[in-house]
């Protein structure tokens, strides 16, 4: 029954992604804020913004920034908060490759064999359960506009790779 709701889920995001959408893009600039969290209280404010980013490969996820400070600096930071303009996108944790932790949605992962910043659907990226990766899949359907939109706005600025 679960695996045949997992096949149900992959086979309905794979319908939803296959539809191209006219997507109405928010006006503004991409930013990536930090979300306060509870112990901290701070205000948020702006991480990094689309003039950092250099390119997004979509094969592999890699999201690769003009400066190696600013990645550098992520790893001071739980979440971020991806907007254009005011419009909010999604949430993203970040995570690095020595969490012990399961994430089942969208992480910005630090890879440390590379040093490289990787987008993916959930950490780790294997799961020995059918619970877990019923969620993720479940997650992923849920943000597939947004991460539509964001797609959308790096082809726009010239800054996606296949």
């Amino acid at each position: 029954m679960k695996r045949t709701l997992l096949f149900f889920l992959i086979f309905l995001m794979m319908s939803f992604y296959s539809c191209k959408e006219n997507l109405i893009l928010p006006l503004g600039q991409l930013t990536f804020r930090s979300v306060p969290t509870a112990s901290s209280q701070k205000k948020d404010s702006v991480v990094f913004t689309e003039s950092d980013i250099n390119k997004f490969n979509a094969t592999t996820g890699e999201l690769s920034f003009n400066e190696t400070s600013l990645s550098s600096g992520l790893k001071n930071f739980y979440k971020l908060k991806c907007y254009i303009g005011t419009d909010s996108l999604f949430v993203i944790s970040l995570t690095s490759d020595i969490m012990s932790s399961i994430r089942n949605d969208l992480v910005l992962n630090h890879n440390l064999q590379d040093g490289k910043y990787y987008f993916q659907d959930g950490y780790p990226a294997w799961l020995p359960n059918v619970q877990d990766s019923t969620l993720r899949a479940q997650n992923k359907l849920k943000r597939a506009v947004p991460w539509n939109i964001f797609i959308e706005k790096m082809k726009i600025l010239d800054k996606y790779q296949e």
